[in-house]
């Protein structure tokens, strides 16, 4: 896991590479989903738990969560794919297998996002593509 703070945004940033390393249960994950914007079942944790036992072998996880006063405010269910030449691909995890894939946040969104884009740059070194 990686962790760092934006306090410019006032938020906590952290990066999980495996479920069993991820600091919520299935609860806290689905109660994001449904203050979110999008609420899409494709955005529950057994939706991408499911997926990701199914097809998650050749990949590499990349969660992203951010939150703000010890509160989960957003999460970027995301992953590494390997490029056939050079790096990764970042892609948002079951792409191409659900009918909605999105960032999970709460309002404000904008400062949530602007942190989930900031780890990422963080680690374009890592991918070639988004």
């Amino acid at each position: 896991m990686n962790h760092f703070i934006d306090s410019t945004a006032g938020v906590q940033v952290r990066v999980f590479n495996d479920f069993h390393s991820l600091d919520m249960d299935s609860r806290t994950w689905n109660d994001l989903v449904l203050r979110s914007e999008t609420n899409s079942v494709f955005q529950t944790y057994e939706w991408i738990t499911s997926w990701w036992k199914v097809f998650g072998a050749q990949r590499k996880l990349l969660v992203i969560t951010v939150y703000r006063d010890n509160q989960l405010v957003g999460l970027a269910p995301l992953m590494e794919e390997p490029a056939r030449v050079g790096a990764s691909a970042i892609k948002f995890i079951s792409d191409g297998n659900a009918d909605y894939c999105d960032f999970i946040l709460t309002e404000p969104r904008e400062p949530v996002l602007r942190a989930i884009v900031e780890c990422l740059a963080s680690r374009r070194t890592e991918w070639c593509s988004i």
